[in-house]
């Protein structure tokens, strides 16, 4: 629940900042991304840095559709490619070629952008192709209980940590974290199970996401402070 302070500071800069061209959104997200390298590593400050570029970022990606699908599936895949191409084999280098925390988080959060906007691209990429149609229903209806799964993956998360923590005697590495989250992945997959049943999907008869019952782009929407998943998994809230 932390991390709900840190965007509601966000808020407070993002809000005027909505009617800006996306050029200088772009600009702005990668200038402030630049600038986490160079506060405190774990503190308060650098997660608001963080926070506010990736949010940045999404008010891009929302101003020019992208994270609404309205590119062909095919600029989708070959965008998926050539980012995760690059971010990926960044981070994992980084955790392999380097003993040093630090050092390691410097350089998997410099392969940030290209893995969230990369996965950006492969998940609109599978709703534009009608792909995992039952996998995309699910989804679709638990992300309609957002606020509810978010406040259960944030006490489940706490819980298990706990539990590992006194188990192992030590705090828990970056690997059990992992695991953690992926659990928590699990357990809000099934809960679009449940809620399937109560909220119909948007999933239509051809298998296809109905994009344009979005609402359209707004410049006086905050909707648009996107949050990425892979954020939270590196500020390990």
């Amino acid at each position: 629940g932390d991390i709900l302070v840190v965007y509601g500071l966000c808020a407070l800069v993002l809000y005027p900042l909505r009617r800006l061209a996306v050029g200088a959104l772009v600009g702005s997200a990668a200038a402030v991304w630049v600038l986490a390298f160079v506060v405190d590593g774990g503190s308060v400050e650098e997660y608001v840095v963080r926070a506010l570029a990736m949010m940045l970022a999404g008010m891009a990606l929302y101003r020019t559709g992208i994270i609404l699908g309205r590119r062909s599936v095919d600029w989708y895949r070959r965008r998926a490619t050539l980012l995760l191409g690059i971010g990926l084999p960044v981070v994992a280098a980084g955790w392999v070629a380097f003993e040093d925390g630090d050092a390691a988080a410097h350089v998997n959060n410099a392969a940030v952008p290209f893995v969230a906007v990369g996965y950006v691209c492969l998940v609109m990429a599978v709703c534009g192709a009608g792909r995992l149609p039952r996998l995309r229903a699910r989804l679709a209806a638990a992300g309609q209980l957002a606020l509810t799964n978010y406040l259960t993956q944030t006490v489940l998360g706490m819980s298990l940590l706990a539990v590992l923590n006194e188990v192992r005697g030590e705090r828990v590495d970056a690997f059990w974290m992992m695991v953690i989250d992926k659990l928590d992945v699990g357990v809000e997959v099934l809960s679009g199970c449940c809620a399937n049943v109560i909220f119909p999907s948007d999933i239509d008869e051809g298998n296809r996401v109905r994009l344009g019952r979005l609402a359209e782009p707004k410049e006086e929407s905050i909707a648009i402070a996107f949050k990425l998943k892979l954020f939270q998994y590196n500020t390990g809230e």
